[in-house]
């Protein structure tokens, strides 16, 4: 009986290590960026990480009404999400695209 307890006690103690090294190998975390426009009217791209794949419209759909952070601290309102896209991936319009190059990161 004690054989067994210390068997399953060392596979536990193993699991949330293990689990943690495979989702960063496997890459299950994307990183996404996004075509907004703020309350000011302003057109921005921002930079979204850990978003499972494949979840963009709920990226969409979640940053609609957020508040993302300005100059000074200041915060405005995302009034409307135009695209979500993988990190490395191209936005499909041309202003978008301008943008995204002139965006430090």
């Amino acid at each position: 009986m004690k054989q067994v307890i210390i068997v399953l006690s060392v596979g536990l103690l193993c699991l949330p290590v293990s689990a943690q090294q495979a989702k960063g190998k496997t890459g299950s975390d994307y990183g996404y960026k996004c075509h907004l426009e703020l309350s000011d009217k302003r057109q921005v791209i921002r930079d979204y990480r850990n978003q499972p794949k494949n979840q963009n419209a709920n990226l969409e759909r979640m940053l609609r009404n957020e508040q993302v952070a300005v100059e000074r601290g200041a915060r405005l309102a995302i009034t409307q999400v135009f695209e979500c896209v993988e990190r490395d991936g191209e936005f499909s319009k041309a202003v978008a695209r301008e943008l995204d190059r002139n965006t430090l990161r």
